[in-house]
This record gives structure tokens, sequence and C-alpha cells, in this order.
């Protein structure tokens, strides 16, 4: 349908609520959304530069009889992907919880998960910054980085009351935690440094810089798959959340960087 603004001069080419069309260079299937117009793209990520490994719920999605087969990666080509139909997790273009906006999920807790097409490499990173916009579901891994019982990677885990930021290197895990609450929404933003001691990790709770418990701060062994919502070869690790953002940046992003990706995923996100 065409469109014309109030001022009388301008017309838009409307799209229907949601137009899958392939993507000429990769061939993976991108969602255009309503309100969108042509000659406008998407919101670019902020420090795009240094994004390592990112996925986007407004963006990149590819769905099979409404459940998300593959999640493209906005940062190259390490797509999440998922091809058995009973473990892709459900996809909702209006997620009410996120004020009517894309998201991932919710698991359904015993089944679903989505794992990088290959391993991610951040052996070479002095620090990472993740940011995370989910909202809480109680159970089970909401992000995988690493693989357990071996070392060299991290998680963010459900425990309870609780969120646990997890970082593996020797037996007896590392780790951070802050109070949650099940069925909230979260914007988590946490700097995760490599090799430099017992020192608390940088944490930012929904634009707001947190105190968290515990330590962190190890480094990566090796490369390893990343995963959303749940490990398949994990028991009890299967999560219940919804996640509408993960963004993977090398280095550590400052403080008044953090405050600005903070206020991106909070408009475009939540």
């Amino acid at each position: 349908a065409l469109e014309r603004d109030r001022d009388g001069r301008r017309v838009h080419a409307r799209l229907p609520e949601v137009l899958t069309v392939s993507r000429p260079a990769t061939g993976r299937r991108i969602d255009i959304r309503r309100g969108l117009t042509f000659g406008r793209g998407v919101p670019v990520v902020p420090y795009s530069s240094r994004l390592l490994l990112g996925f986007l719920a407004d963006r990149d999605i590819g769905l099979v009889s409404g459940n998300v087969a593959v999640w493209g990666d906005v940062a190259g080509s390490n797509d999440l992907v998922q091809a058995a139909l009973a473990n892709q997790p459900p996809y909702s273009a209006a997620n009410p919880a996120f004020s009517n906006r894309p998201a991932v999920g919710p698991g359904n807790g015993t089944t679903q998960f989505m794992r990088t097409s290959g391993n991610v490499d951040l052996t070479a990173q002095t620090d990472i910054t993740h940011a995370l916009v989910f909202r809480y579901g109680g159970i089970g891994l909401i992000y995988d980085a690493g693989a357990v019982g071996a070392f060299g990677g991290f998680f963010v885990n459900s425990s309870g009351a609780n969120v646990l930021l997890r970082f593996l290197a020797t037996a007896g895990a590392q780790q951070a935690f802050f109070a949650a609450t099940v069925g909230t929404v979260y914007r988590l933003i946490y700097v995760l440094h490599v090799n430099s001691g017992t020192t608390y990790p940088t944490l930012y709770i929904n634009g707001v810089a947190g105190t968290p418990g515990g330590t962190s701060d190890r480094g990566f062994s090796a490369p390893r798959t990343h995963t959303l919502l749940a490990r398949q070869d994990v028991a009890g690790a299967w999560s219940d959340s919804t996640v509408a953002a993960s963004l993977i940046y090398g280095g550590a992003l400052t403080a008044p960087e953090i405050v600005a990706l903070d206020a991106w995923l909070q408009a475009n996100f939540t």
C-alpha cells in the first residue's frame, strides 16, 4: 500500500507485517518489518567495527513453520542454526514482554536451542563486552560460550532467584551473579577482563552500574561454539527464557559507551 506523509509531498511504500526475502550474497533469509520504508535500513548497531558476534531479533531471522531455523550473525557469518524442527525455538514479531518488539523464545525448557554454525575464537581478546537482552525464565542456560568439563569459556545461567555470569578457567569456576525476578526483561551488559586476576567484572543492569557478587576475569583456552537458550548435551540446562538481542564486542567498552549502548538497546528492543 502507498501512504502519503502529512505534508502531502512524500509517498512511501508500506510493507506487510512480515515479508521474508532472500539476501542474494549469502542466501540467508531476512525479515523486513512494517514501519520501515523503502530507502531506509534497520538501525545501525553501535560500535559495529568492534562487534565480534551479534544476534538481533529484528533482523536476519529465518523461520520454518513459525519457529527459528536460522538467526543471522550481524557481525559476520557465524549464524545461529537449528535444523531440527522439534528443537527450534518460537519467534514472536510483537512480543508483549518487549513492548511488542521481536524476540526469540521462550524456550520450552526441554528441547529448544540454537547454536553457532562454527566455533567463535576469542582467544586473542584482552577483554570482551557482552550485551544480552532477555526475559528471565528462571531455569537453564540462557547463553553459553563454553563447554562443560572444558575450561576457557563463559555462560549466563539461571539459578532460582539469581542470574549467574560464570567464567570457566580452572576447576571451581569463577562467577558473578545478581538477583533476578522471573518474568522480568533485563538489559545486561558486562565486561569480562581476560587473565587480569580476580577482580570484579564491570556489570550494568538496565542501564545502572551494578555491584556483582563473586569474581570473574578468566581467559579463553580455545575457540568455542556459542549457544542460545540451552545446550543439547548437558542435562538440566534447557532454558525457558526469551532473547531479543545478544552482542559480543572485542575489547572493554567504556562506561559512556555502555550507557549509550544500553540506551540503544532500550529504544530498539525493550
